[in-house]
């Protein structure tokens, strides 16, 4: 288990988990190139770094063909992968051959609409940061990098720390978003409340030390608090709301308010114990205890923090230190658990 909280991807939005430690190198290097970033201002003075790679993706598109061949696969690691630090911090090259060659495929057979995921999440971006970043002064900003491109399906959104700290680092991953929608029947609301969710994240970690702090961290309490923050803001605290029904579905959500407080205490009666964490977390799994959904820890994780928010506010939360955070969300488990 890693050993610094470095990246905190949202592994029931992802599709397939990523593999944190080896595939993102926890707090590693990267070299940003700036020539690639725009700021995206919402308001004078009030910007992120985006990098959209929309012209080069267009190119490469435009002379790609589906089956991919192996020139292909090379001219996407010369021409995409060489661009920016962030492809080889999310460890692309490490994916197989058939792998690249199945999600570039994807990418040309479906390019009409992975472009049009790269305007519909920066568009998000903008009505969202707005407010979910309004906490955050002029330096805090200049901290984040935005990166909304083709991460080849590792990942659909997610957050973390790189550069030891010095940099938040919000990926969007178009072609997992447009896959989601073609193959896994979400739908735009869900693909903008990707956004908005992982731009909890982004605040929570830059506005505090929670995500640098040098610690081991218990896995199930680490994800009870930082995903519950995450759902609980983008249902309440957002500019545009949504609810667990549109992140997750009708029958999770469903679920969730009918059996919610069961799980809650079945969470509590594992928190210590890592190798539950799959059954929780792990999005695409099992679902070995017959609840009906997959990743029930965030359902728990919602209820938990909408428990600890009756006694503090959303601010004050996203500022706790884990001595503080977790004890809290142990003591919320206890109150929501159904015996």
């Amino acid at each position: 288990m890693r050993r610094m909280i470095c990246l905190t991807p949202l592994r029931g939005l992802l599709g397939p988990l990523l593999p944190v430690a080896a595939a993102l190198g926890g707090c590693g290097r990267v070299d940003f190139n700036d020539a690639l970033y725009t700021d995206r201002c919402w308001e004078p003075g009030r910007c992120v770094a985006v990098m959209n790679l929309e012209p080069q993706l267009t190119a490469w598109l435009g002379a790609s063909d589906a089956p991919i061949d192996d020139d292909e696969l090379r001219a996407w690691e010369t021409d995409i992968e060489a661009l920016d630090g962030t492809f080889a911090h999310i460890g692309v090259r490490r994916l197989s051959r058939d792998e690249k060659a199945d999600a570039l495929e994807f990418l040309v057979t479906n390019q009409v609409l992975v472009l049009e995921q790269l305007g519909t999440v920066e568009e998000e971006l903008l009505v969202q940061a707005e407010v979910l970043l309004a906490r955050d002064d002029a330096e805090t900003l200049a901290r984040v990098r935005v990166g909304i491109a083709p991460y080849l399906q590792q990942t659909n959104g997610s957050v973390g720390v790189v550069n030891g700290g010095d940099d938040v680092l919000f990926l969007l991953g178009v072609d997992r978003l447009a896959y989601n929608l073609v193959e896994r029947d979400r739908d735009e609301t869900w693909a903008r409340s990707v956004v908005a969710h992982e731009l909890v994240h982004v605040t929570h970690f830059a506005t505090s030390t929670y995500a640098t702090s040098d610690r081991d961290d218990p896995p199930m309490e680490r994800s009870l608090w930082v995903e519950g923050l995450a759902v609980w803001g983008s249902a309440h605290a957002g500019a545009t709301l949504y609810s667990l029904a549109d992140v997750f579905g009708d029958d999770f959500a469903e679920a969730c308010g009918a059996e919610g407080a069961v799980w809650a205490g079945d969470y509590l009666a594992e928190i210590d114990d890592d190798g539950a964490f799959d059954i929780w977390w792990v999005d695409g799994g099992p679902d070995p205890r017959g609840y009906g959904v997959v990743t029930p820890g965030y359902c728990v994780a919602y209820l938990a923090v909408a428990a600890v928010l009756e006694q503090a506010s959303f601010e004050e939360a996203l500022a706790w230190e884990p001595s503080r955070a977790y004890p809290a969300a142990r003591e919320a488990l206890a109150v929501v658990a159904w015996p």
